[in-house]
């Protein structure tokens, strides 16, 4: 007797995933003047698929000790902004947030702008 080799479980979970992945990479918006840039596809799944169930548990686990939690850089009109900015603006000088430390610039220390980023 023989017997077929099993099948992997995740398989039709796995080709699911994958769909729903193409999907969402499918729904980015992408300027015309603008090639194909990684880094949006991954903020706009982040934005997207990824914030909302963070800012969710936020609400919850704030709201359980009785805590008012803000989130000043979730505000819509920030994060439209600096979705549409060109991304090479983003990091022109080689380093995460180049934009935000640029416009801060004037208003904070060097020391608070030239740390480095915090795991």
């Amino acid at each position: 007797m023989k017997i077929a080799p099993r099948r992997h479980r995740g398989t039709r979970h796995r080709r699911s995933s994958e769909a729903h992945y193409r999907q969402a990479l499918a729904e980015v918006p992408r300027p015309a003047d603008e090639p194909a840039n990684r880094m949006r596809e991954v903020m706009y799944l982040h934005l997207t698929r990824w914030l909302p169930h963070l800012l969710d548990r936020k609400d919850r686990l704030s709201m359980d000790v009785g805590l008012e939690v803000r989130v000043p850089f979730c505000d819509h009109r920030l994060v439209e902004y600096a979705f549409n900015t060109p991304w090479t603006h983003h990091s022109f000088d080689n380093r995460e947030r180049s934009l935000l430390r640029a416009v801060v610039a004037p208003l904070l220390p060097s020391s608070v702008i030239d740390r480095t980023k915090a795991p």
